[in-house]
C-alpha cells in the first residue's frame, strides 16, 4: 500500500514541479486540491458517524468487502473468475490496502487520497503544454462531479490517469523509438486490467497517431484480414454476446427479456427481426442520446430525490451525494453546456484524440446503457470533452451577447427536458 500511495504522491509532486517551472498559473489547481482533500475528510466523518460505514453504498463497498481477509491465493482465485474479470485491478488495489491495515477508515481515506493524486497528476500532464484557459480549468477542476469521483472508492481516477498518460506518450516528442512504444504498450496493458473497455480505443489511437504511414499501410491489411478470420471462427459466440448485451440493456425498460433469445436466434440465423424491431431500436438509441448528455436534470432529479429520499436515490447515493449531484447538474446547464455548445460550433483547434475518447465513451454508453450511467462516468466524458477544446483561446463570459445566447439555449433545454 505504501508503495502505491508514495508513487501517486511522487507523480503529483513531479507534475506540479513541471507546471510551476513552465510558469503555469497553479492557483486553480491548488484551490481545487485543497477543497477536495478537505471534503474527503469531512465526508469520511459523515459516513462514519451518520451512516456507520467507511465506504459508500454499492460498488465502493463491494470493492473492499469482497476481498477483505482473503489470502493471496484466494484473491487470485477470486479475480480469476469470469464474474470479476472486468474489475480485477481495483479489487487487487483494495486488497493491497486492506492487507496493510484492517482499519477500514484508514483504508478508505488512503484510497481516496491516491485518487486525488492520480487525477491532479493527469490534469497537469494533459494541460502542461497548453495555453492558459481559466474557463475550461474551472469547469474541470471545480466541478462537483469531480468531487463525487474522488470521494468514492472507485477506479475512475486510474482510468483518467492512464488514458491521459497514454495520449501524452502518443503525442509527445520526449520519448522516441522502442522506449516510447514500450511505455505506450505498458499503459494499454494496465488499462486491460483496469477497464478493458478502453483498450480498443487506445489501440485505434495508437494505430492512427503513433504508427508511421508506411508501417500503417503494411500492417493495416493483415490486421483487417486477421480480424475477419477471428470474427468468422467465433461468429456465433461473438454475435450472441453482442446482441444479448444490447437486448439485455433494452429489456431494462421495455420488457424484452422474454423476446431476447428468440430475436438473437433469428439474427444469427439470418432471418432478421423485422423492420418494426429495427425502427424501435433506433428510437431507443435516440432516447439514449439526451439521457447520456443531459441527465441528471437538476429540476427532475430534485423532484425525484424529494420523493425517494431513502438512503439516497436507489439506495446508492447518500443525502450528501445527492446534494452534490444536484449542484453539479445546475453547473452543467449554467456553465459547462454553454461552453461546449459555443466551442464546438466554432470547431477550431480541437484536440482530436481527447474528443475521440469522449465521443467513443458517449456512443458506447448510449448504445449499451441507453445513456444511463453514474455521474462519475459522465464526469470522465465531460473531462475529455472539455480537454479537447482547452487549447482554444478562452472567450466565454456574459459580456458578449453570443455567450448569453448559448446560456439561454442551455436553460431552455433544462426546462424543456424536465417537462418530458
Amino acid at each position: 500500500m505504501i508503495f502505491i500511495f508514495i508513487a501517486s504522491m511522487l507523480a503529483f509532486y513531479v507534475a506540479m514541479q513541471s507546471a510551476t517551472s513552465r510558469n503555469r498559473r497553479t492557483n486553480i489547481i491548488f484551490v481545487s486540491l485543497v477543497f477536495n482533500l478537505a471534503f474527503i475528510f469531512f465526508e469520511q466523518l459523515y459516513l462514519e458517524h451518520e451512516l456507520l460505514r467507511s465506504f459508500h453504498f454499492s460498488d465502493p463497498s463491494n470493492y473492499y468487502e469482497e476481498v477483505r481477509k482473503l489470502s493471496f491465493q484466494n484473491l487470485l482465485d477470486f479475480v480469476g473468475s469470469d464474474e470479476y474479470k472486468s474489475n480485477q485491478f481495483y479489487y487487487i488495489i483494495n486488497w493491497i490496502y486492506e492487507s496493510w491495515t484492517p482499519n477500514s477508515t484508514i483504508v478508505a481515506v488512503m484510497l481516496k487520497l491516491t485518487n486525488c493524486m492520480l487525477f491532479y497528476t493527469a490534469f497537469i500532464l494533459a494541460t502542461n503544454n497548453e495555453i492558459k484557459n481559466d474557463a475550461i480549468d474551472a469547469a474541470i477542476l471545480l466541478h462537483p462531479y469531480l468531487t463525487m469521483l474522488l470521494i468514492r472508492n472507485v477506479r475512475d481516477a486510474y482510468i483518467i490517469f492512464f488514458l491521459v498518460l497514454f495520449v501524452c506518450l502518443i503525442q509527445g516528442e520526449r520519448l522516441k523509438g522502442g522506449l516510447k512504444w514500450a511505455c505506450i504498450i505498458s499503459t494499454i496493458g494496465f488499462m486491460a486490467i483496469i477497464r478493458p473497455f478502453f483498450t480498443g480505443i487506445m489501440g485505434i489511437i495508437a494505430l492512427n497517431n503513433g504508427v508511421p504511414k508506411k508501417i500503417k499501410k503494411i500492417i493495416i491489411f493483415p490486421l483487417f484480414i486477421g480480424s475477419m478470420i477471428f470474427v468468422y471462427i467465433n461468429f456465433s459466440e461473438i454475435t450472441t454476446k453482442l446482441f444479448s448485451a444490447v437486448f439485455s440493456t433494452f429489456s431494462v425498460h421495455e420488457g424484452f427479456d422474454e423476446e431476447r433469445n428468440s430475436i438473437v436466434t433469428d439474427l444469427i440465423e439470418g432471418n432478421g427481426a423485422g423492420f418494426g424491431f429495427w425502427l424501435s431500436t433506433v428510437k431507443r438509441i435516440g432516447v439514449g442520446v439526451p439521457v447520456f448528455l443531459f441527465t441528471p436534470n437538476p429540476i427532475s432529479y430534485t423532484i425525484k430525490y424529494a420523493k425517494e429520499n431513502i438512503n439516497g436515490i436507489w439506495g446508492i447515493y447518500t443525502e450528501l451525494d445527492n446534494i452534490i449531484i444536484i449542484i453539479g447538474a445546475v453547473i452543467n446547464y449554467l456553465f459547462v453546456y454553454p461552453i461546449l455548445m459555443r466551442e464546438f460550433v466554432a470547431a477550431e483547434k480541437i484536440n482530436k484524440v481527447y474528443l475521440f475518447i469522449a465521443i467513443f465513451m458517449g456512443i458506447s454508453y448510449i448504445i449499451f446503457q441507453l445513456g444511463i450511467t453514474d455521474t462519475r462516468i459522465k464526469y470522465t466524458f465531460l473531462f475529455f470533452a472539455l480537454l479537447s477544446i482547452r487549447g482554444k483561446k478562452p472567450r466565454f463570459g456574459l459580456n458578449e451577447i453570443q455567450n448569453i445566447k448559448y446560456l439561454a439555449a442551455s436553460i431552455a433545454l433544462m426546462i424543456g427536458l424536465s417537462l418530458v
